[in-house]
């Protein structure tokens, strides 16, 4: 398990989700263990795949996260599933659509430095 990363999660209208109410500002833990699509808080690494999960309709609601304890397990998506969850900031859709923006591009510049890396040094195996 990782320490903390900075995730984003949806929310039905009334700050429930699978029918455990949420508070912005306020942290959670989770009692037992965790495991991704099954148990712990659930949350994603891209701001817009959240929409997978709570589409922009009926008042569904956006916050930033933070989940510590993050497990390793993933899957074809950003979800990701941590022991704690922080609610940070409820976002409105600009504000997810700018978080996403900035994830995106963040991504890239670390694909970028990874390819710089694999084919730079002496020992590099990368052809070029």
């Amino acid at each position: 398990m990782s320490d903390t990363i900075i995730a984003y999660k949806g929310f039905s209208a009334d700050w429930t989700c699978r029918g455990f109410q949420y508070k912005v500002g306020e942290t959670y833990t989770h009692d037992g263990a965790v495991s991704l699509c099954n148990s712990g808080f659930h949350a994603c690494e891209s701001p817009l795949n959240i929409w997978d999960f709570y589409p922009p309709v009926d008042g569904n609601v956006a916050a930033e996260v933070e989940l510590g304890g993050v497990s390793g397990q993933t899957e074809s998506d950003t979800k990701r599933v941590g022991k704690t969850i922080t609610i940070k900031a409820a976002l409105t859709i600009p504000m997810l659509i700018a978080a996403q923006i900035e994830w995106t591009f963040k991504g890239e510049k670390t694909r970028k430095d990874e390819a710089v890396q694999a084919a730079s040094g002496h020992y590099s195996k990368l052809a070029a």
